[in-house]
C-alpha cells in the first residue's frame, strides 16, 4: 500500500489505497492467488517495488458456461489449477525514489527465471496499460514483451 500510494501519487484522478480496501481485496482473490507470484524488491531494507501476479482466473472457469452452481463450485475447488498456463499482473508500483532505476524489470527478469522453471506457466498478461504511462511501456520495452493488444485512450472535455 505505501508502495503504491507513493509510486502513483502524481497520476491524474489517483486514489491512495486505504489498509481496509487491500485487504478486502486480497481476501476476494485469496482464492486463486499463487503466492510465488507476487514479489517485492528492496532497497537498504525498505520496501521500494512491487508486482501482484495471479493465474488467470478465465482459464480456471472456461468450461462452466456462465453459470456457478455446486457442481461448478466444486469442479473450480477440486481443478482450479488443471490447464492454468497464463498469468495477469494486476497491479505494481515503485516508490518515486526509485523510479527509473530498473527495479520493475528486474523483478520481471526474477519472475522469469523462477517461474519458468517450474513449467506451469508459459505467458504472462500485463493487463491493460495506458497509452499515456511511458513508464509501463518502458518496462515493456525492457523485459522484451510483446503486444498482444493496443488500446488507444480518448479523452473528451466537456465545458
Amino acid at each position: 500500500m505505501e508502495i503504491y500510494n507513493d509510486g502513483w501519487k502524481d497520476f491524474e484522478q489517483f486514489c491512495p489505497y486505504k489498509k481496509e480496501t487491500l485487504l478486502e481485496s486480497f481476501k476476494m482473490m485469496e482464492t486463486i492467488m499463487d503466492e510465488k507470484l507476487i514479489w517485492f524488491a528492496y532497497v537498504n531494507g525498505e520496501p521500494a517495488s512491487f508486482v501482484v501476479i495471479i493465474p488467470d482466473a478465465n482459464q480456471m472457469i472456461k468450461g462452466f458456461n456462465g453459470k456457478l452452481g455446486l457442481i461448478e463450485k466444486l469442479k473450480f475447488v477440486y481443478k482450479r489449477w488443471v490447464g492454468v498456463n497464463r498469468m495477469r499482473a494486476i497491479v505494481m508500483g515503485t516508490k518515486q525514489a526509485y523510479q527509473k532505476h530498473g527495479l520493475e524489470s528486474a523483478l520481471f527478469i526474477k519472475l522469469k527465471e523462477y517461474v519458468l522453471p517450474l513449467n506451469q506457466y508459459d505467458e504472462l498478461e500485463l493487463s491493460w496499460v495506458g497509452d499515456f504511462n511511458d513508464k509501463m511501456l518502458s518496462i515493456h520495452q525492457a523485459t522484451g514483451a510483446t503486444f498482444g493488444k493496443r488500446h488507444l485512450t480518448m479523452r473528451k472535455i466537456f465545458s
